[in-house]
């Protein structure tokens, strides 16, 4: 029987997505995944730049450098030092992180205003890190192209255009987020990525709670479609995971100091008092300036520092000059109007 070359060709796919089938050396699941690791270093290379075309990156060296070196210290204790990592930071006012196959990623200026503390911040790089580490755009993508033998043959080609339609699949895999079983996994590794590098895993939660209150449901951060799991399942998932790895901590350090003998009792009390790093001053320091909102009605983030007699609304009228003001900067702060403030505090306040 003489075959055709269609049906040759659908023969070859088929061989090569069975040969593609294997356990994540990160993750320990068996996936479906031919994109090379050098290949899919380049994906991310190529949209990174189309990412950069499109959005444009927020022009602030210093904080972009402070939040590549929280991000390095995070990729440091993660799953997969191998490669090399950026992060970068997104000239949108949107609520949004995502990463990019190879170590490219990205956080919104929109995002990053929100944020109270630098663990929020590695809570959110941890997050998008653990997406790296387990290849998830990688393997998202292999699924997504399976079948396709053009998008399988421009894989193996070297030229960009060749890539280009692989690289606009990669950028609506991105955009329509992950599966709900990528998302929790990702999270438990940024919890443990965060916990490593001597953050409150704690803050994992409690972002994702203020999140929750927040009218934009963000590609990386999506409660609104059914593929990522609801924001509360992801709260409390964060937060009973965050409790057993301080937990189970502690205890190791009871029995070690019992030389392995006998139980080590954990109280929840103890859990509570062992809170990692939060840096919430330094992480604030780090934002004065920082454009907020719509570029067409651009305003600015400053920081102000306490002091003696202060109130939110003394602030409103001595820093911004309007009295009405104080209840949008105890929002922006996540306090009350009527919040007792401590002598030295930061509060993000916009102009």
């Amino acid at each position: 029987m003489i075959f055709s070359n269609r049906y040759i060709i659908i023969f070859m796919v088929i061989v090569f997505i069975f040969s593609a089938c294997g356990i994540n050396p990160v993750t320990r699941t068996r996936e479906l995944n031919f994109i090379s690791e050098d290949r899919e270093i380049s994906l991310g290379r190529n949209a990174s730049y189309e990412i950069s075309k499109q959005y444009g990156v927020y022009n602030n060296t210093d904080l972009e450098h402070y939040v590549n070196e929280v991000g390095q210290r995070l990729v440091n204790v993660s799953d997969r030092t191998s490669i090399s990592y950026e992060f970068h930071i997104v000239d949108i006012p949107i609520l949004n992180a995502f990463a990019l196959p190879g170590g490219y990623i990205y956080i919104t200026r929109g995002l990053l205003a929100e944020l109270d503390n630098e663990a929020q911040l590695a809570s959110v790089l941890g997050h998008e890190i653990g997406h790296v580490c387990a290849r998830h755009s990688a393997s998202q993508l292999s699924e997504q192209l399976a079948f396709s033998a053009l998008t399988l043959a421009s894989l193996a080609a070297p030229g960009a255009r060749e890539m280009a339609p692989v690289t606009a699949a990669l950028t609506q895999s991105i955009t329509l987020g992950y599966s709900r079983e990528k998302e929790f996994e990702a999270d438990a590794m940024g919890l443990t990525y965060m916990y490593r590098a001597g953050y409150d895993p704690m803050q994992a939660s409690i972002f994702l709670s203020q999140l929750s209150r927040m009218s934009q449901g963000a590609a990386g951060y999506s409660v609104y479609t059914s593929t990522h799991p609801d924001i509360f399942d992801r709260i409390s998932a964060t937060r009973n995971e965050a409790k057993q790895m301080v937990g189970f901590n502690i205890g190791m350090g009871k029995i070690r100091g019992q030389e392995g003998k006998g139980e080590a009792e954990v109280t929840k009390q103890e859990i509570m008092n062992q809170q990692g790093n939060i840096f919430e001053d330094e992480y604030k320091s780090h934002l004065d300036g920082l454009l907020y909102g719509p570029p067409e009605a651009p305003r600015r983030l400053r920081i102000y520092t306490v002091k003696e007699g202060d109130t939110m609304e003394s602030i409103a009228e001595d820093f911004v000059g309007n009295k009405q003001q104080a209840k949008e900067i105890a929002e922006l702060n996540k306090l009350e109007i009527d919040s007792p403030l401590r002598v030295g505090q930061k509060l993000k306040i916009i102009i």
